[in-house]
């Protein structure tokens, strides 16, 4: 069985420039200033301003050059580790600093073109950009119980399974759903049950399920749901290739 899901790590965003840097941090920052410019100079280039305005300008637009042709970004920053020398906030000020100075954007919280993350974990850092206006985290998921499994840590629960085509999954402690979903999203040529004691998660994951399938536009979805007590499964023996839960401990 899969471990229940670890909390989330720190997320905060910030790209103001005015803050008072510690000065524990000062050297951390400007070492983490050149691994940015550095990163972003490779997975960045085809979005900067200048190509923008080449584009525009080959497009024949009289206004190409005009201030509206600047990008807005936006930074968000994740971070797990409590031996850093700075905050969230301080990775996340000097990062977007750093990028405003090498790329000529307009720092903007909320309307923003391209979202630019920072993920720092212990000593390591990754470069990115968001691909998505949304968090895929609650993906396939309409109906949410009090503890519902985000949507990515159920992916990653169930490509550590293996699955094999015309496996049958099992969640006995189904809660939403969120695994089975998830499963039969990305795992079509498998079959997979969703099951729990209790008969509102029954009927949440039900309700996820009929999303999935208005949202797929198919026939039907290789997946049930099933309302049973986990200590009297109504399976037979050995007709179960895999079991996946998330156990229903109550906290996320």
């Amino acid at each position: 069985m899969a471990p229940p899901a670890a909390d989330a790590p720190e997320e905060h965003t910030k790209t103001d420039k005015e803050m008072v840097v510690p000065p524990a941090a000062q050297e951390e920052s400007s070492s983490l200033d050149q691994q940015v410019v550095d990163s972003l100079e490779a997975s960045a280039e085809d979005l900067s301003p200048e190509a923008s305005l080449e584009d525009s300008t080959a497009g024949g637009g009289a206004d190409s050059a005009g201030a509206g042709n600047v990008l807005k970004f936006r930074v968000t920053c994740n971070r797990a580790g409590d031996k850093h020398s700075f905050t969230s906030n301080d990775a996340a000020r000097d990062f977007g600093g750093a990028v405003q100075d090498h790329f000529q954007w307009k720092a903007d919280m909320t309307n923003f073109d391209v979202e630019v993350l920072l993920n720092i974990s212990y000593n390591e850092m990754l470069v990115g950009i968001a691909l998505t206006e949304e968090s895929l985290h609650r993906r396939n998921i309409t109906h949410f119980g009090p503890t519902t499994l985000r949507s990515t840590l159920a992916y990653g629960m169930l490509r550590l399974c293996d699955l094999e085509p015309s496996d049958i999954i099992v969640d006995p402690m189904c809660g939403t759903g969120a695994i089975p979903i998830e499963g039969v999203s990305e795992w079509s040529n498998c079959f997979f049950v969703a099951g729990d004691n209790s008969h509102n998660a029954v009927n949440r994951a039900a309700s996820n399920i009929c999303s999935l399938l208005k949202k797929s536009a198919t026939q039907g979805l290789p997946i049930d749901t099933a309302q049973w007590d986990i200590s009297r499964l109504p399976l037979r023996t050995g007709s179960v290739d895999v079991i996946i839960t998330d156990m229903p401990f109550g906290k996320r």
